[in-house]
């Protein structure tokens, strides 16, 4: 069985191979970021599919992936067929969408990396197209904004890349962590930006994580969710302390209940 990583066999050159040699079967692209398959028949492409998108649409994703496991299944049969027999001109469109891809510099390879919106960002000197795009990003994976945007997925790709490179946009693993409610308690001191956490809790995280990570508060009735710098603190259970400049600053409610989650840095 014919099996890799596209990091080591990029797809353009995988597929170029099976119409050669005039094998049909389904490539199957496995995830991380998603599960996509492409069927080859007769030497051309007759189905691909990759997350939710079918056709054109899922082949144009597929072709920018660059890290990710594959393995083909000769002879297997497609379900459907999404992708008229195009021949020389299917093979030249392949080519030409991946060096689109290529030619993006400042996307990240990991696509199940989630997307935060700089705070600075001013929505006036964004183009026109973008505003919208970038009220939508905060806290949705990669794929998730290419598989599900209303624009072609190489437009969407685009757009995002052009996010990256101006600073307005970057991304962070996501964490297979899930929020732990906690309650406010207000601290009584100067500092501002610092969040102290029962110290078993923190030390469990630190554990998990491995690196340096902030804590990101969400829950509240203020705008967006708030980051600040963990600390530990024995006998704190089920207690998030702040002080009180930042109680006033963001209109937090001593006493209220918030999901409490961990980031890397």
């Amino acid at each position: 069985m014919l099996r890799g990583n596209l990091a080591d066999f990029p797809l353009v050159g995988l597929l170029q191979m099976l119409f050669s040699t005039g094998r049909g079967g389904a490539l199957v692209i496995e995830p991380p970021p998603l599960l996509g398959s492409i069927y080859v028949h007769a030497g051309q492409i007759v189905h691909a599919q990759a997350g939710e998108l079918t056709g054109a649409r899922a082949l144009t994703l597929l072709l920018g992936v660059r890290r990710a496991s594959f393995r083909f299944e000769a002879e297997s049969p497609p379900p459907m067929a999404t992708i008229e027999s195009g021949g020389f001109q299917t093979q030249a469109r392949l080519a030409e969408e991946a060096q689109a891809w290529q030619s993006l510099r400042h996307l990240p390879e990991d696509w199940t990396q989630v997307l935060r919106v700089n705070p600075k960002a001013r929505q006036g000197d964004l183009p026109q197209s973008e505003p919208h795009l970038l009220q939508s990003l905060e806290g949705r994976s990669i794929v998730e904004v290419l598989t599900r945007e209303a624009a072609g997925v190489l437009e969407a790709a685009q757009a995002l890349d052009g996010l990256f490179a101006a600073g307005w946009v970057s991304a962070k693993p996501r964490l297979l962590l899930e929020p732990t409610l906690l309650v406010v308690l207000a601290l009584y001191g100067s500092e501002e930006g610092v969040a102290y956490l029962d110290e078993p809790l923190y030390l469990q995280w630190s554990r998990q994580i491995k690196q340096g990570f902030h804590i990101r508060i969400g829950g509240h009735s203020g705008a967006g969710d708030l980051t600040f710098i963990p600390r530990p603190r024995p006998n704190f259970q089920s207690r998030l302390g702040l002080y009180e400049k930042d109680l006033r600053k963001y209109r937090l409610v001593r006493g209220t209940q918030v999901e409490v989650w961990p980031e890397l840095d």
